[in-house]
């Protein structure tokens, strides 16, 4: 279970998202959220980081 999401930019940390998903992975709604938007993460079992796109 992620126990922490770590922003490293403000713009970032202020984007929303909304969706359901029901058997989705964090990892597939993230991607799925990258369509949208450009973000980079790593997940690390406990912790997400997102930053921007290089």
């Amino acid at each position: 279970m992620i126990s922490k999401s770590i922003f490293k930019d403000v713009e970032v940390s202020q984007e929303r998202y909304t969706g359901r998903f029901k058997t989705e992975t964090i990892d597939e709604v993230l991607r799925a959220f990258q369509r949208i938007k450009e973000f980079e993460y790593s997940n690390d079992e406990d912790k997400i980081e997102i930053n921007p796109k290089k």
